[in-house]
């Protein structure tokens, strides 16, 4: 990941403020924020939470609506993809 420096403007307006520093690129007219490293490593765990949940409410939602197999039809498909022999 690049690292700049902070300029003095910057800076301040960071040390100033509570609240995440939107930052405008004058060619592109984006805007990025700036934030401090804990924060954002903190936003970021929580989006992978989100995920892990949905993905999780996904899979009950499936089997809820019968969207299952038995797990003898599982354990036979994932022995033939890793060459593994079957079950006795």
């Amino acid at each position: 990941m690049a690292s700049l420096k902070l300029s003095e403007e910057l800076r301040s307006a960071l040390t100033s403020s509570e609240v995440p520093v939107a930052v405008q690129d004058s060619e592109t007219k984006r805007i990025y924020y700036l934030v401090e490293d804990d924060l954002y490593e903190r936003a970021m765990e929580a989006l992978y939470q989100q995920d892990e949940v949905a993905a999780i409410q996904s899979g009950i939602d499936d089997m809820e609506a019968g969207r299952v197999l038995p797990f003898e039809d599982v354990d036979a498909q994932i022995r033939a993809r890793l060459g593994m022999p079957t079950r006795t």
